[in-house]
């Protein structure tokens, strides 16, 4: 665990965890993500205004696109409201919105990959027994990003 700057050391939310994957997991995850943008595309999985983690877009173009927003409705005297949520778990309830937009091949493939998992903390010499996660996508995962872009 690293503990995250200007935080206390004696409170467990104050630390980031580190999650090391093997390189055969990396390697299918490439695999299925080069599979799995077509579908995306295809169906229009992730909104235009999401701009995070997609080729081309980088987010200064985001702040451009909303600042040109805020910027139009001033100039028309427009009320101009914007709400910014960075949703707190958001990669746990990615399966859920996976069943309804894709293939369920795809669905069934995700579902063993992503479920059934184990975590322990390591802390210098002290190491706590194997703990059952109920749901998320690995951290450091390739696919991670893509999956929870539309959830």
């Amino acid at each position: 665990m690293l503990l995250k700057p200007g935080k206390p050391q004696e409170v467990i939310t104050s630390y980031r965890s580190i999650s090391l994957l093997s390189s055969l997991s990396k390697l299918l995850e490439k695999l299925l993500l080069k599979r799995l943008k077509p579908i995306i595309e295809e169906k229009h999985l992730i909104p235009d205004h999401q701009f995070g983690f997609r080729n081309k877009h980088s987010t200064i173009y985001q702040v451009h696109r909303v600042t040109n927003v805020i910027g139009k409705a001033l100039e028309e005297k427009y009320y101009c409201d914007k709400v910014f949520l960075d949703v707190a778990q958001a990669f746990d309830k990615v399966l859920i919105k996976l069943r309804d937009q894709l293939p369920h091949t795809w669905c069934a493939l995700f579902e063993s990959y992503l479920t059934d998992h184990q975590f322990r903390v390591i802390h210098e010499e002290a190491v706590t027994e194997w703990k059952d996660t109920s749901a998320g996508v690995p951290q450091g995962s390739i696919l991670g990003l893509v999956l929870t872009l539309h959830s």
